[in-house]
């Protein structure tokens, strides 16, 4: 029992290291005009991609768009968005090596 707590704590810790360097720097500002999804800075720890679904209700919708991204700071991510369907709130997701590693509700600004 002990050891399994151990393993846990040690999981736990490593979860929690590996998800600080894959963050949304700021969403506060979003701006979404002429098809394209502005997110400001993604910093992640390795090559993946941001996501972007709409969100209605609580319940995440069909993907809008998506875009690669780097390991390290990507700057000025623009997602280029696939619906021109009005939306006034969405998920952005960080996805690496196929698992979701974070996830921002955001309020769009027109």
């Amino acid at each position: 029992m002990k050891t399994l707590l151990v393993a846990l704590a040690a999981l736990a810790g490593s979860v929690t290291l590996a998800s600080a360097e894959t963050h949304f720097t700021s969403l506060s500002d979003v701006q979404h005009r002429d098809g394209i999804m502005e997110l400001g800075t993604i910093r992640s720890e390795g090559d993946g991609m941001v996501q972007v679904y709409s969100y209605q209700a609580g319940e995440k919708g069909p993907m809008l768009g998506w875009e690669a991204l780097h390991a390290g700071a990507n700057p000025d991510i623009k997602v280029p968005l696939t619906s021109s369907t009005p939306f006034t709130t969405a998920l952005a997701e960080i996805v690496l090596d196929g698992q979701v590693v974070a996830t921002q509700r955001i309020r769009i600004e027109n």
